[in-house]
């Protein structure tokens, strides 16, 4: 996404190694369906009204709070061949509204994530479907699968790829789901954490910055399936 928020929802760098056939029903990308989440976020600010720990500098510094709702909405969807594209729309982000488009590789079971500009290179007229990079999500999930460029998997410090640790059941404002994949991705300047619930999408996400402090909590407020 344009945004902290929705790059922070799809930042895997994904390379497959599931072969099982894929169940497209993981991540329900209906025209209406959509999701509505309850964003903490906390930013240093030298104006903030708060002080924290920095533990990554080892000093205090000040924060701002911002407690937000945030909805994520499938506008339309299309099919092509083997692909079906979804549009998207995020409404309550610093930016404001904003549009992207997921598509989802159906064969294979990927879900890619584009821009509006990219959108236009990725679906060149009415028929082709020409992709590129790498997808934000494959499925099925099962625990222990990872994903990322070949060389980030040859890694050992388990960073630069996406893994999936374990299951979890997972309680939010939305309710408590059960056996949720809990995905991990770190880097050196930040890492995400989200839990990913089959037939619903995430359901809670943690995002921290090592270094100058840009936190968010996200958690599932609300799901709704059409109109």
């Amino acid at each position: 996404m344009k945004t902290l928020f929705l790059s922070i929802l799809i930042l895997f760098f994904t390379y497959p190694l599931v072969s099982a056939e894929p169940d497209t029903n993981y991540f329900p990308l209906a025209e209406g369906n959509y999701w509505v989440y309850e964003d903490q976020i906390e930013i240093q600010d030298p104006q903030g009204n708060f002080e924290v720990e920095n533990k990554y500098i080892g000093e205090k510094v000040k924060v701002k709070r911002i407690n937000q709702l945030r909805t994520l909405k499938v506008l339309s969807t299309e099919i092509r061949g083997d692909f079906k594209i979804a549009k998207m729309q995020e409404e309550g982000t610093p930016e404001g509204t904003i549009t992207f488009f997921y598509v989802v590789d159906n064969k294979n079971g990927r879900i890619y994530s584009y821009s509006n500009e990219q959108i236009k290179m990725i679906l060149p007229d009415n028929n082709d479907v020409s992709i590129e990079g790498s997808p934000e999500y494959i499925f099925p999930l099962q625990v222990g699968s990872k994903w990322g460029d070949p060389e980030s998997l040859e890694r050992k410090d388990k960073m630069y790829f996406s893994y999936v640790e374990k299951l979890e059941d997972v309680t939010v404002p939305a309710g408590t789901f059960k056996d949720c994949f809990k995905i991990i991705h770190y880097t050196l300047p930040d890492e995400t954490i989200q839990w990913f619930c089959p037939n619903v999408g995430v359901v809670r996400l943690e995002y921290r910055h090592h270094g100058t402090i840009t936190d968010l909590i996200s958690e599932l407020k609300e799901i709704n399936y059409g109109e």
